[in-house]
């Protein structure tokens, strides 16, 4: 249904070398495929949500620009023969900076929650999307069927604590 009700503009679509995080989880520092989209509500073109995706270049023909504005991305990969083992996320919030808050047309400064995917094909870290948006326009919702509930893997909380190096 939200494909239908909003739109997707590609707003950067080419190969660069992936962030030290984003590498260091898909254990990589070649070129990869990187695509830049904001989505928006199709009737008033407010802008919901950008998602920014790193994937194996060799899926470039499949994944052009044209291509994502109007197929879902996970429809584009399966149609490329791409077969997703599991998806691990990371859900985190930020303050919108420049670049971020004038692609989501909001105020510097304004919270914005961030849901960072990795997904793995065959049991190795495939690619990587990140998700941004404004809690005042979008929630996240989690879902997870039987079959893993009693894994005790649904949901785990993370603690960034520093440690100093100094006793």
């Amino acid at each position: 249904q939200t494909q239908f009700q909003t739109s997707t503009d590609v707003v950067e679509h080419d190969s660069r070398v992936p962030p030290v995080a984003v590498g260091d989880a898909l254990g990589t520092t070649a070129p990869m495929l990187h695509i830049l989209r904001v989505r928006r509500e199709r009737r008033t073109r407010e802008a919901l949500m950008t998602t920014e995706a790193w994937l194996p270049d060799r899926l470039a023909d499949e994944l052009s620009a044209s291509a994502l504005e109007r197929t879902p991305l996970y429809e584009l990969i399966a149609d490329a023969g791409v077969v997703i083992d599991r998806m691990q996320h990371e859900i985190t919030a930020e303050i919108a900076g420049p670049r971020n808050g004038g692609l989501l047309d909001v105020p510097i400064g304004s919270p914005l929650l961030r849901v960072n995917r990795l997904a793995f094909v065959a049991g190795e870290p495939h690619h990587y999307v990140s998700i941004l948006l404004s809690p005042s326009r979008s929630r996240v919702l989690l879902r997870r069927d039987s079959d893993g509930l009693d894994a005790g893997e649904s949901l785990a909380i993370a603690h960034d604590v520093r440690r100093d190096s100094a006793p």
